[in-house]
């Protein structure tokens, strides 16, 4: 027999026939034993994904009961039962493992006969959704092998010049995912480069049509032209462009050229955004000669020293001309060019007009190639300007070309298009003038901007990125790093950002996409997804596009397989560049971007294990010290963080503030030592100092159970016996409902949310604005529920569910579950809490800490204490603000303590209330019972 997963999920006969389908639950099991390959899958696994609510005696016997059914029901025994399920394939054969051995043999037909669509279409279980996450997991990496596999067969067809099978393997590339303009634009290009233009003008009409009506948007702008393009005279692509009409060239490369362009046979991707929808990338046509080129080595090219022997201030002038070259090489398809930013990040500051340290830089950052040459006056009042291509490797002169005219993007412009003729390349299309900035004053303040930002003098950059707008008011690049760089200073600077994406349009490929993807990135913005995903894909050797991308994605979703691929080779590529220790260190910030990403994820252990990769790397680096202190203290290991800070200037979090050992402390329940440390850095001098430390001690005033001092100082700024501070910061609402709902007063929670409810009249983003609309409604249910007002919080979980999918940020899709829950729960109906808190979940250790609390509450009501524990655990290894700062570390002590006691472990327990009674000595009275009871508790124990 065979099982189907792709497209559908059914069970074939020998004579290929459909069987009748065993039920869903058992199709459910075949779905993931079947997933899980030759390898099998834990008994343990399947339990968690098909019955995660059930004790492990009952799910156990489910487990059983299924596939005893399953077996019963198609007269053989498909699965192999040992302590892991698998599928015995001699039993039954299965077309997810003939796709695993059709990837690793490299038979990109046989995947594509078996991948008929998504991975057990149709499949659902309405009463698990642990299941249905994991059936979303499996569909995507299903769906992304595939994707692999048929792109993987569009190199090999083109290279092999099979214009059909390129064709179809596009084709299926659309199916996959019908709305990508990347997709459509390059199916489209193969139909016309083998004649059939009528069914290249067919599928852009399916594929606008989609669009306009899964997403009310314009198709791809790309797509548009290359329509129009179809449909023009056959040698309008061959005519030059208005920029050239009046450059003579010549050439002295030696490698003959045609007199007019080549015709490319290759499949050219440009990535082009439109104001309502992400484009991604597309082509223009396919040639004949690229066949000549297969076989050859990689061609990556970077721009090495440009002399400027016209201008007097020749120094300034070759930055700008270098950056200028940049952009219009980075037009070619078909050749990686390294960014100019990139080169300026691995160079020593005042390095950047030395030959061989541009040359070193170029090499170290995976440069073939490196492009130079100089502007020279020729006669006539022209200019000449001389390009050599030179490897890296062997210093081998590969190619030179020689143009003259009177401007200098013109020459620019002459000077690539002989390069990508020499290359076989198909010429660009687009007019360098229109891609970057043509004022030389402006080009010189960006150039300096940008020296100063990689250099780490961030605040000194950013005078000039805006001097440089100023100078040119259509500078793409200078809006985005003014933007990008004022970020670091400030919350949101709406006009950069708006100005930014607006002239993202005219820049080149590259610099498009970093722009949009990180601008909407900021505004969790949903369409940063597509951006970033071109991004990754037309860009797979450059790490700044790879750390974005892996962001974007790991924002929306969590870090998977891919997000962690993405942020890996960053840190490989990063590695092998910067070679020795220098600052500012990108292989630190890269580290440092995965380990926060996996801590999200629930993945402490991996955490740890990159943090000390990092540390290994930089052993020296204060950051790195930091942040794998910070994981040990989370996982409750105070005196192995105290080793790794040992000997480091541990400083101030913020200026003057409480240090890393305060924050040690507070997280590993070590309260009474972090206390005094609170007055010194309260009663100082320095009013930067006094927002982050009231913060903090509010924060270690609530856990210690010292409500009236931590009220009078976020209310009153006064601190314990009524003096006042020195420095009165400004209102703090998160810490006045936070206090009021903990001290029983939900009403005035609610109120102390009022203030800071954010308006469509604000300005804000529509992502950002959800994003905060989403988590003030679900802290007003949080109050309504406590004040009884339950029809009030339901209305706040509707308005809650249809906002959150605005918002990038994943955590906002599902908040409205967990106002539901405390409904629920409120009603008696535990049973219903849990499965909604459970579905509430973003981030068990960095999501919303009161989810975990509260799902713990109900599983204790419902005798289900074990499985209280995992989610209790996980909150004490998150942090003490943001999502956790809603219930506090010792209220998470004393609840794991209590399900310990359920569980008859005494002792786990005793460790618990041991928490809770040092941190409670000096409790408010209305917390004196339960530090009795923690305090008997230990007590007894001893």
């Amino acid at each position: 027999m065979r099982l189907r997963t792709f497209g559908g999920l059914w069970i074939e006969a020998p004579d290929g026939s459909r069987l009748p389908n065993p039920g869903p639950r058992r199709l459910a099991l075949l779905a993931i034993v079947a997933a899980a390959g030759r390898r099998g899958v834990s008994r343990d696994r399947v339990r968690a994904i098909l019955w995660p609510d059930a004790d492990e005696v009952s799910s156990r016997q489910a487990l059983r009961q299924t596939i005893y059914a399953l077996h019963h029901d198609l007269g053989v025994r498909p699965i192999e039962a040992g302590s892991d399920l698998r599928v015995d394939p001699d039993v039954l054969a299965t077309d997810t493992n003939d796709v695993q051995a059709a990837l690793a043999r490299s038979d990109w037909e046989t995947v594509g006969l078996l991948y008929r669509g998504p991975f057990a279409a149709g499949l659902s279980l309405a009463d698990s959704p642990d299941f249905d996450r994991w059936l979303e997991g499996e569909r995507t990496r299903f769906a992304r092998q595939a994707e692999s596999a048929f792109e993987a067969m569009v190199r090999e067809a083109e290279a092999a010049g099979d214009r059909r099978r390129a064709s179809e393997a596009w084709r299926r590339l659309t199916e996959l995912d019908p709305l990508s303009g990347r997709y459509a634009a390059s199916y489209i290009g193969a139909l016309a480069s083998h004649g059939d233009r009528s069914a290249a003008l067919d599928h852009a009409r399916r594929y606008s049509a989609e669009v306009r009506r899964e997403l009310d948007a314009d198709p791809d702008p790309l797509v548009v032209r290359l329509v129009a393009e179809l449909r023009a005279a056959a040698s309008a692509s061959a005519a030059p462009s208005a920029g050239l009409a009046e450059t003579q060239v010549t050439s002295q490369a030696d490698v003959p050229k045609p007199e007019t362009s080549i015709p490319s046979r290759r499949v050219r991707r440009r990535v082009l955004v439109g104001s309502a929808l992400v484009a991604a990338i597309a082509v223009a046509a396919v040639a004949a000669l690229r066949s000549a080129r297969s076989g050859e080595e990689r061609v990556v090219i970077a721009v090495g020293v440009f002399r400027d022997l016209v201008t007097a201030d020749s120094v300034r002038w070759s930055g700008i001309s270098s950056d200028a070259l940049t952009t219009s090489l980075a037009r070619l398809t078909g050749v990686e060019v390294i960014a100019n930013s990139r080169i300026l990040q691995l160079l020593d500051p005042g390095s950047d007009t030395l030959p061989a340290a541009r040359a070193e830089a170029a090499r170290r950052a995976g440069a073939t190639e490196v492009v130079e040459g100089e502007l020279v006056p020729a006669a006539g009042g022209r200019w000449r300007l001389d390009l050599r291509r030179v490897a890296v490797r062997r210093g081998a002169v590969r190619g030179a070309y020689s143009v003259d005219g009177t401007d200098r993007l013109d020459l620019i412009d002459s000077a690539t298009t002989l390069l990508a003729s020499d290359l076989r390349l198909e010429r660009p299309r687009r007019p360098l003038a229109g891609m970057t900035s043509q004022s030389g004053a402006a080009q010189s303040l960006y150039q300096e901007g940008l020296r100063a930002y990689h250099g780490g003098e961030v605040e000194a950059a950013i005078p000039l990125f805006r001097a440089a707008l100023e100078a040119d008011s259509s500078f793409a690049m200078a809006a985005y790093y003014a933007y990008r760089a004022s970020r670091l200073f400030s919350f949101r600077e709406p006009a950069l950002e708006a100005r930014a994406l607006a002239l993202s349009v005219a820049a080149s490929d590259r610099d498009r996409l970093i722009i949009q993807s990180d601008v909407r990135r900021h505004q969790n913005d949903t369409l940063a997804l597509v951006f970033a995903d071109s991004l990754a894909a037309r860009f797979p050797r450059d790490p700044e596009a790879l750390i974005l991308a892996a962001e974007v994605w790991s924002h929306a979703k969590l870090i998977g397989p891919w997000e962690r691929e993405l942020y890996e080779r960053a840190i490989a590529i990063d590695s092998a560049a910067e070679g020795r220790a220098r600052d500012p260190c990108r292989v630190c910030t890269d580290f440092f971007l995965l380990v926060d990403a996996l801590r999200y994820a629930d993945s402490g252990a991996a955490a740890e294990t990159v943090a000390r990769r990092w540390l290994a790397v930089r052993p020296d680096d204060a950051n790195a010290h930091g942040v794998l202190a910070w994981l040990l203290f989370a996982d409750g290991r105070y005196e192995e963080g105290i080793v790794v800070l040992a000997g480091l200037e541990t400083g101030a979090a913020g200026p003057g503030g409480p240090g890393a050992t305060f924050v040690g402390r507070l997280l590993a329940g070590r309260l009474d030592e972090a206390d005094p440390e609170c007055l010194v850095h309260l009663d100082q001098d320095d009013p930067r100092a006094v927002p982050r430390t009231r913060w903090l001690c509010a924060i270690l005033w609530r856990n210690q159970g010292r409500y009236r001092d931590a009220t009078a100082l976020v209310l009153d700024s006064r601190l314990p016996g009524g003096r006042r501070l020195r420095w009165r910061p400004s209102p703090d609402p998160a810490g006045e409902y936070v206090l009021a709902l903990e001290t029983g007063r939900p009403a005035v929670a609610m109120r102390a949310l009022e203030a800071s409810v954010p308006r469509s009249t604000d300005g804000l983003p529509p992502g950002q604005l959800a994003r905060e609309l989403t988590w003030s409604l679900t802290r007003r249910a949080t109050a309504a529920v406590a004040a009884g007002q339950l029809g009030l919080a339901g209305r706040l979980a509707d308005s809650a569910e249809a906002i959150g999918p605005v918002s990038l940020f994943g955590r906002d899709r599902l908040l409205h579950f967990f106002s539901r829950g405390l409904v629920a729960q409120a009603a008696g109906d535990h049973l219903t809490a849990v499965d909604l808190f459970r579905r509430s979940v973003f981030s068990w250790t960095f999501g919303y800490t009161r989810a975990n609390y509260e799902l713990a509450r109900s599983l204790l009501a419902l005798e289900r204490p074990r499985e209280a524990i995992a989610p209790l655990r996980a909150a004490l290894r998150g942090g003490w603000d943001g999502g956790n700062l809603y219930v506090t570390r010792t209220e998470l002590h004393e609840l794991l303590a209590q399900a310990f006691v359920a569980l008859g472990d005494r002792d786990s327990a005793a460790s618990h209330y041991a928490v809770v009674e040092r941190s409670w000595r000096g409790a408010d009275p209305p917390l004196a019972a339960r530090y009795r009871a923690a305090r008997d508790f230990v007590v007894g124990r001893g």
